[in-house]
């Protein structure tokens, strides 16, 4: 629940409340930079807790991120980019490049993370911050340097190619709301299984279900190697969950009854997943 709460904190960063669970704002970054025609509202911060460390993408906040999740064409990723992604979404993958690319990374966020995070670094998001983090994790887990490409929007080059630093790890991703990321699900580089520590967590109820997990899934994006939590109510107060494999929680939910729903839609899930994980007692 902490880490979900802290990826709902982006939404107001500026409201954030010190100490709030344990937790103190270290830095953060907020990019408003164009993005395909639209103002942006993207950001990044870290939080930390003692010798832990969370770091948190925002989730779609506008009119430009609303543009990000529907660029459905496909970045294939060259042989100088040693993510080990295949066939990822290229407007998450391009959010990626943005922040990484932007300086403040460089200059801030990757020296902090490298030296104060002795406890391990947690990737935390909601919605577009959720698949940012999980492109992001495969990135930086990669090894201790990293050649990003430079970035395009609209044709104009963004931000140039860097070659940039990443030496620290992720240990562990919890993610609420995630879409799929790419038409291979994404691996952790630092596991011979290919799994990342930590849960992605949806809401699938018997009737009603989150259509953001599933809205990349009729384009065939699916889901990381990683654990997954379905939450569900047993009736109209009880919140209940269902722990998911691996192994099974990368395919990409459909949008077809099951035997778990019967896919009605409800945008409304999106955005209470904080309110469940404490009605479950997470």
């Amino acid at each position: 629940t902490q880490m979900i709460g802290l990826s709902f904190w982006t939404y107001g960063i500026h409201t954030f409340v010190d100490g709030w669970a344990g937790w103190s704002l270290a830095k953060y970054f907020i990019d408003t930079r164009p993005k395909n025609g639209a103002p942006g509202y993207d950001v990044a911060a870290i939080f930390v807790k003692e010798d832990q460390c969370a770091m948190v993408f925002s989730g779609t906040s506008g009119l430009a991120d609303i543009t990000t999740d529907f660029t459905f064409n496909v970045f294939h990723p060259r042989d100088y980019l040693p993510c080990g992604l295949h066939g990822v979404h290229e407007g998450f993958f391009n959010d990626v490049q943005q922040f990484m690319l932007n300086g403040s990374y460089a200059r801030e966020f990757e020296p902090f993370l490298h030296r104060n995070c002795t406890g391990g670094v947690t990737l935390t998001g909601h919605s577009q911050g959720a698949a940012m983090s999980e492109i992001f994790a495969s990135c930086v887990n990669a090894g201790d340097s990293l050649w990003i490409p430079e970035l395009k929007r609209d044709g104009a080059v963004v931000n140039e190619g860097a070659l940039l630093k990443t030496r620290f790890q992720v240990n562990n991703i919890f993610t609420a709301g995630s879409p799929g990321t790419a038409r291979v699900g994404i691996k952790n580089p630092l596991d011979k299984s290919g799994i990342f520590q930590g849960e992605r967590i949806f809401t699938q109820d018997w009737i009603y279900m989150d259509p953001v997990p599933v809205s990349t899934s009729e384009l065939d994006f699916w889901h990381p190697n990683m654990r997954a939590m379905r939450l569900f109510k047993t009736n109209d107060t009880a919140v209940s969950a269902e722990s998911i494999a691996a192994s099974q929680a990368w395919e990409p939910p459909l949008l077809i009854p099951t035997a778990h729903s019967l896919a009605v839609l409800d945008i409304k899930l999106h955005l209470r997943y904080v309110e469940w994980l404490l009605a479950l007692g997470e």
